[in-house]
């Protein structure tokens, strides 16, 4: 439903005063403390349902000659031009001062009630305080219609579906719900460690035997590589003790020849 036109007759403070709010888009009313902005919003609540019993809008107007009209526009386009009137007998009329029944109006209002008018289309500032503070702490009839004016869930569905959820998540005292199962799994993995790993000392003193290790593994490779010189050269000293052994010979025969005065021959081999 769309408010095409407000007519302010008689209420409030308004005398014969009109607003037009047919024209596309959000239309934003403004004005100075007193200027009647409560009085126009009030005023529709009291068109679309009835006014009260008894009002404080009668300081200029006396109460039976109350009247608040408007221009009404459903999803289709169709148009609806009623007056409400402070009166027993017949208080909605068209335009042209017919009798309209309650149930034409109903039926545009498609089943929003006054409650939710006020507290969803009808804010006050106090009002979407309050509001405000109910939907932070999860309670309340405003919150919930806040919550519900920007939504078109319902909140008692969402909250259903999301208890149900929540359900199927974690129990207190569940044990095949996901976190459930997963908290009983981190318990056996903390366990685990707790029996298979190494207390910080224990892991400590098993850093440094492996540094010792490398440390004697090191100086056992330097101590190799030293023997392997040492037999290379032994080695050597080895394959060359025959020839040696013979040049040896050959000197004390040399010298035994050279004691006895025969020369020795120089093509002697």
């Amino acid at each position: 439903m769309r408010i095409d036109r407000l007519d302010l007759t008689a209420f409030g403070c308004f005398t014969d005063r009109r607003i037009e709010l047919g024209s596309p888009g959000v239309h934003v009313i403004s004005g100075p403390n007193e200027a009647g902005k409560s009085t126009a919003r009030h005023a529709l609540d009291q068109l679309l349902y009835g006014i009260d019993r008894q009002t404080s809008y009668d300081f200029v107007h006396g109460m039976r000659d109350l009247r608040i009209g408007a221009v009404l526009r459903d999803e289709h386009g169709a148009t609806l031009d009623v007056v409400r009137h402070k009166r027993d007998k017949n208080p909605l009329t068209r335009a042209d001062g017919t009798p309209l029944a309650e149930a034409e109006l109903t039926l545009l209002l498609a089943g929003v009630g006054r409650d939710d008018f006020r507290q969803v289309f009808a804010l006050d500032h106090e009002g979407l305080r309050a509001g405000g503070h109910e939907l932070l702490a999860g309670r309340g009839d405003v919150g919930r219609a806040l919550f519900e004016s920007r939504s078109s869930a319902r909140l008692g569905q969402v909250l259903t579906r999301l208890e149900t959820r929540a359900a199927e998540l974690y129990k207190a005292r569940g044990k095949n719900q996901r976190i459930n199962a997963a908290l009983t799994d981190l318990g056996r993995l903390r366990k685990r460690i707790q029996e298979d790993g190494l207390a910080p000392s224990v892991f400590g003193e098993a850093v440094k035997d492996v540094q010792r290790a490398e440390e004697e593994r090191d100086r056992l490779g330097r101590d190799r590589t030293d023997a392997r010189i040492k037999v290379a050269r032994l080695d050597r000293v080895r394959q060359a003790l025959p020839v040696l052994a013979r040049r040896a010979a050959l000197a004390a025969e040399r010298a035994e020849l050279t004691a006895t005065g025969r020369p020795v021959p120089t093509d002697l081999a």
